[in-house]
């Protein structure tokens, strides 16, 4: 999972790069996922997923 981690992370630097100021350079560790610790338990995960579907549910219907 870690090098899935820096090679999207490395994708991501390339995206960035040509849309930042003149002289800055995107850093690798602002691309990284940061994995929480100590790791959530799995029904942590489910109400946590249920929450962001909750917001996406909301959006929709308003859109609607």
């Amino acid at each position: 999972v870690r090098r899935l981690d820096s090679l999207f992370a490395r994708l991501g630097m390339d995206v960035a790069a040509p849309h930042m100021k003149k002289g800055r350079l995107p850093k690798l560790k602002d691309h990284l996922i940061q994995w929480s610790r100590p790791r959530k338990t799995g029904l942590e995960l489910l109400t946590s997923v249920r929450s962001i579907q909750a917001g996406f549910d909301t959006t929709r219907e308003e859109a609607l």
